[in-house]
């Protein structure tokens, strides 16, 4: 099966031990889907700000330790790589994170359903709500 799928734009093998790659994914995912949306930025942040890539070591750091006490041991340094080589192949500058699109979708379909201005659920506003002509008049912008 494994000589059917692999090739080399995206290589594919067979491992004994999934728990690293599981981790290694969460942990990317952790960097990408926290500090772009936070910081309104695209996914290109940490190769243009090095101060971003500090709060990616962070995280990763801290998520690595997580990571060990189930017994999974992964190299930071590899990690921070791997994080500077998404932003770096991914990185649109202005384009948004695709966690933030589906934050924004979703808060503008609750706000539409009167959720949010009911009180029924609370939470921020997407920063983009100035340009969205329904979602302001329903906030009272």
């Amino acid at each position: 099966m494994v000589a059917h799928l692999d090739n080399p734009e995206l290589p594919i093998a067979a491992t004994d031990n999934i728990n690293p790659y599981i981790w290694q994914k969460a942990i990317v995912n952790v960097v990408f889907n926290s500090i772009c949306p936070l910081l309104g930025v695209d996914n290109g942040i940490f190769i243009r700000e090095p101060t971003a890539v500090v709060l990616a070591e962070t995280l990763i750091a801290e998520c690595t330790q997580v990571a060990r006490t189930e017994g999974v041991h992964l190299d930071l340094s590899d990690l921070r790589q791997q994080i500077l080589d998404i932003s770096a192949d991914y990185g649109i500058p202005g384009a948004s994170c695709a966690i933030e699109r589906d934050v924004d979708l979703i808060t503008e379909g609750l706000i539409a359903k009167g959720w949010i201005a009911k009180g029924l659920i609370t939470g921020t506003i997407p920063r983009n709500v100035g340009q969205n002509y329904c979602v302001s008049q329903l906030v009272g912008g």
